[in-house]
């Protein structure tokens, strides 16, 4: 726990902008590292140097005036937020999770399906077997 604390307090708590020009359906933090995005399954995942608390600060401001709502979830706590996402019959979960001294953040649903990474992934693969 002392070790969790000390790790957390290298966390950075301040406030973030987006990253730009960013391919992804919700923005992603200026700060993110590792980048996971996958358009067809509508899964999301980065690693981040920010807080746990900045991460849903940043997320909750830029979902807000992007037109999604935030159902409250019961887990809210300075190592660990799970967020859920709604907007336009789509949605989303979001979890950010310390992780020694970086905090994991991995999102999946619906809303973070990307209609053109399908088609995209359809013809790479139609692609490869014509060419075998």
């Amino acid at each position: 726990e002392a070790r969790r604390v000390a790790q957390a307090a290298n966390l950075s708590d301040a406030p973030l902008r987006a990253l730009a020009d960013s391919a992804t359906p919700v923005p992603l933090t200026e700060n993110a590292e590792n980048v996971r995005f996958d358009g067809a399954d509508g899964r999301l995942g980065f690693d981040s140097a920010s807080s746990v608390k900045a991460i849903a600060a940043f997320y909750r401001g830029a979902l807000k005036s992007q037109g999604w709502k935030e159902r409250p979830s019961v887990i809210n706590q300075a190592n660990m937020v799970v967020m859920d996402f709604s907007k336009g019959g789509k949605a989303f979960s979001l979890t950010a999770m310390q992780m020694g001294p970086k905090v994991k953040v991995s999102a999946d649903g619906n809303g973070l399906v990307m209609a053109n990474a399908k088609i995209a992934a359809k013809a790479a693969g139609s692609g490869a077997s014509n060419m075998a």
